[in-house]
């Protein structure tokens, strides 16, 4: 059983993939790859839905090509939008996404 502290670091793990994915223009299942991870497993992390192990975010990072610490920062998840890929937002809707989340230190 996890804490509520976990379930909220998870949550900004979540939150901050999330981002990083969309602003590298990568799908799912080009991260997965490249981190060599389950897809079905990074589709639960992306929801904050799952734990993951130290060296799960630091291969997902490296994929991303983002700082390990850049995944912890507080960030809370967009609104899902049943139906919407982001691929498919407009450029300002994406850019939106990310007003006041700076991708490094």
């Amino acid at each position: 059983m996890r804490s509520e502290r976990a379930g909220e670091v998870l949550r900004f793990v979540a939150a901050n993939l999330f981002r990083a994915r969309v602003r590298a223009h990568m799908t799912q299942e080009q991260v997965a790859e490249l981190a060599d991870i389950d897809l079905r497993f990074l589709q639960r992390v992306e929801r904050g839905q799952t734990n993951v192990s130290v060296a799960v975010v630091v291969a997902l990072a490296d994929a991303l090509g983002v700082p390990v610490a850049g995944l912890f920062r507080r960030a809370s998840l967009p609104e899902a939008m049943r139906g919407v890929h982001g691929a498919f937002l407009p450029g300002w809707a994406i850019t939106n996404l990310f007003a006041g989340h700076p991708t490094e230190n």
